[in-house]
């Protein structure tokens, strides 16, 4: 099943997290992923196919719903589109 998740960082910066990078923030709430897309004009990160997502997310992190394929350009290659949806 094909998750993907985003980190919004503006939200996150008025939250209180634990601090470290994105990945080790993700990390710690014990999230797995295939792939991180950055997002710098949006402020925020995609993680493509996670998995342990904990019923219970901050409200920094949210669903999306996206086809892969219509992202090359937009932080993804179709190389690593195509990955992504072999994974899912």
């Amino acid at each position: 099943m094909n998750t993907l998740l985003c980190y919004n960082a503006y939200v996150a910066s008025y939250e209180s997290t634990s601090g470290g990078s994105i990945v080790d923030q993700m990390e710690s709430l014990g999230i797995s992923y295939q792939h991180v897309t950055p997002q710098p004009m949006a402020d925020s990160v995609w993680f493509w196919n996670c998995t342990n997502v904990p019923e219970d997310l901050p409200k920094y992190i949210t669903y999306m719903s996206l086809d892969p394929m219509k992202c090359i350009g937009w932080g993804l290659s179709e190389e690593d589109a195509k990955k992504i949806i072999e994974q899912q």
